[in-house]
């Protein structure tokens, strides 16, 4: 979403941008449900505990449902606009600037310490397997993983 080449003000100002978003977007799923004569609360089933027939419940369900999400991503957005302008005000709390040195090459040992693969030789009577007649034919053979 943001490089992290940018100035904290760039970064601030771009969170803040896809807030406006977020909120437009609850703001529209809102009036989802003003249209419908309801809210994030109202009951969308009768007293016989059918569906109401004066409510669109498809639209509803799915106007409540990106609400909530949106109001998740409102609330993570907001956190990291924070620490964005914590950034801007604070220049010691900025990350360092990636340094344009290219990565020092790794050296690979030539000794090989893994451990060997598991072998399984034969089922055992209290393996979990049996009670459910999960036997096999063969009475040994290897379990390895690569």
């Amino acid at each position: 979403m943001l490089s992290s080449a940018e100035s904290p003000l760039e970064k601030a100002r771009a969170l803040i941008h896809v807030k406006d978003g977020i909120e437009a977007e609850i703001s529209l799923r809102f009036s989802i449900l003003r249209e419908n004569n309801c809210d994030m609360t109202t009951p969308l089933v009768d007293s016989e505990g059918f569906p109401r027939a004066d409510l669109d419940i498809y639209a509803i369900r799915s106007a409540r449902t990106r609400i909530i999400k949106l109001r998740n991503d409102l609330k993570y957005t907001m956190d990291e606009i924070e620490k964005a302008l914590h950034q801007v005000y604070d220049p010691s709390l900025a990350p360092p600037a990636p340094s344009k040195a290219p990565p020092a090459p790794v050296e690979m040992s030539s000794t090989h310490t893994e451990k060997p693969c598991p072998l399984l030789h034969k089922w055992m009577a209290s393996h979990p397997g049996v009670p459910l007649r999960m036997r096999y034919a063969r009475s040994s053979f290897q379990l390895a993983f690569p």
